[in-house]
């Protein structure tokens, strides 16, 4: 690919300097191809992108006026100088920002780790999971007075466990959880975090995985009920929830039984997956879903200790029968994983 760019800018170079009529050879090219000349020769420093723009009129044109262009900050070029230059450079025109580490580009070469975290909090949909330690990424996030542009969020335990908690522990608040200030928030999705949105109120996906079996990153670090329960409640509007061994079991016995009712009359998919009946107890009490949403319950993965099913079952009925009529049987109205356990 680079070489490919390398010929097309020197005959674009040729073409230039010949002076012919014709339009030159890049700009014969679709956008997508230029796009991809500028990604690739042209990050290898600030005079090569400038030689690329003296090159085409149409190439500068997508510079400047394609919002779009570049917009993640992880396809930036890998030069912390370059780097810096394009970001700059596009934060003054008004673009919007992405930062997106994910599979597509876990193997690609990309800018420095502190390159990335100085542009974190200008991104409307923030991706980590690898790279940068989520750790620094979560504090990077949590200092910032509002996070307004900032819609989604997805969290994975990237890095050493030492480092993030050095950098946490001075960003937690009384309850032990790091806040972050989101009000334009609408998706979230954490792995082994625990971190509470106090200015979220308009969610619609939740997805909390803490499962200490699912990775090697920390295995003492699920959710306080209080906390899952603010979130839940702040946010009426969620659609899709999963819950997969979200609260710790420790956190539960000093836990506040009194705590309100939550009414998610939105969620179309809800789904909880814990190891514990009474974890699942505890949720399951304080939640009332509409009765078209489709329910998903699984309990005893990676569980120590053999399932307690009466107390699972009598947990399953109460929960089904605070969502139906009082004509319905709570039997019948058992989601089909209680059903199949109740006829065991």
């Amino acid at each position: 690919m680079i070489a490919l760019c390398s010929t097309l800018l020197y005959h674009g170079v040729l073409a230039r300097g010949l002076g012919r009529g014709k339009r030159n050879a890049f700009e014969r090219l679709p956008i997508e191809v230029l796009d991809n000349i500028l990604l690739f020769s042209g990050a290898s420093s600030l005079a090569t992108r400038n030689a690329i723009q003296l090159v085409s009129r149409q190439f500068r044109c997508i510079v400047v006026l394609n919002t779009n262009f570049l917009r993640d900050l992880a396809s930036l070029p890998v030069q912390t100088s370059a780097f810096y230059a394009q970001f700059q450079r596009a934060h003054s025109l008004g673009r919007t920002f992405d930062l997106i580490l994910d599979e597509r580009n876990e193997r690609r070469p990309l800018p420095p780790p502190t390159c990335l975290l100085s542009g974190i909090t200008f991104a409307h949909t923030v991706v980590v999971l690898h790279t940068v330690n989520v750790g620094e990424a979560l504090a990077a996030l949590a200092r910032r007075p509002s996070c307004d542009v900032l819609t989604k969020l997805v969290l994975a335990p990237v890095g050493d466990f030492t480092t993030a908690k050095r950098v946490l522990l001075p960003l937690r608040g009384q309850d032990g959880e790091i806040p972050i200030k989101a009000p334009n928030l609408k998706s979230v999705e954490l792995r082994q975090m625990a971190v509470d949105f106090p200015k979220t109120f308009g969610l619609r996906h939740l997805l909390v995985d803490c499962r200490s079996g699912a990775d090697l990153f920390v295995t003492y670090n699920a959710f306080r009920p209080q906390t899952l329960h603010a979130i839940l409640a702040r946010n009426k509007s969620l659609e899709t929830v999963e819950l997969r061994s979200p609260i710790g079991d420790s956190y539960l016995q000093d836990s506040d039984q009194s705590v309100a009712m939550i009414a998610l009359l939105e969620v179309a998919k809800f789904k909880l997956t814990t190891s514990h009946v009474p974890v699942m107890a505890w949720i399951l009490s304080r939640l009332t879903l509409s009765t078209q949403a489709c329910i998903s319950l699984e309990i005893g993965e990676y569980a120590k200790k053999d399932v307690d099913v009466p107390s699972l079952v009598r947990a399953m009925c109460e929960f089904s029968s605070a969502m139906t009529s009082s004509s319905a049987s709570d039997f019948d109205a058992l989601p089909s994983t209680a059903r199949v356990l109740a006829e065991h």
